[in-house]
């Protein structure tokens, strides 16, 4: 269950394409939502690795290196208007217990929403079994963006 206090949090999500790290701070009163939160510090590594997808499809057998209070692995299932692809990664215990109570609380992304989970797990890659399943594959490229396909060049 997620409890807020005015103390500030910390939260951090890793999906190895990118990565969100963010400050929040409950307040109960009118208008005390005003104040600027600082910008959370850079993350070392630590020693937890995860799987993660590359966006928009099923390949998910690349690991990434966790950072900072990134404790837990996570699956999920991400739907848009094109289909639905799996989404895993690195996260904070808190965002665990948030993204519990507030589902789409951990992707929100124009059309984009979770349609199933975020489930999290402790341990070395234990997000791996969700990579398994037999997906219905997306209907968007297999070429992620930012990746260009090699072509054969003349000598």
């Amino acid at each position: 269950m997620l409890t807020c206090s005015t103390s500030y949090h910390t939260f951090s999500i890793n999906v190895g394409a990118s990565r969100v790290l963010t400050s929040v701070k409950c307040c109960d009163s009118d208008y005390c939502n005003y104040e600027t939160l600082p910008v959370p510090a850079p993350r070392p590594p630590n020693t937890l690795k995860c799987h993660y997808c590359i966006p928009g499809t099923y390949l998910c057998s690349i690991t990434v290196q966790c950072r900072g209070d990134e404790d837990r692995c996570f699956y999920a299932t991400v739907t848009s208007p094109s289909g639905t692809s799996p989404l895993l990664g690195c996260t904070s215990s808190n965002m665990c217990d948030a993204a519990a109570t507030m589902q789409n609380l951990m992707y929100k992304e124009g059309s984009h929403y979770i349609s199933n989970g975020p489930t999290c797990c402790y341990g070395a890659l234990c997000n791996a079994h969700s990579a398994k399943t037999t997906p219905i594959p997306p209907t968007v490229p297999q070429t992620p963006k930012g990746i260009s396909q090699l072509q054969p060049t003349e000598k």
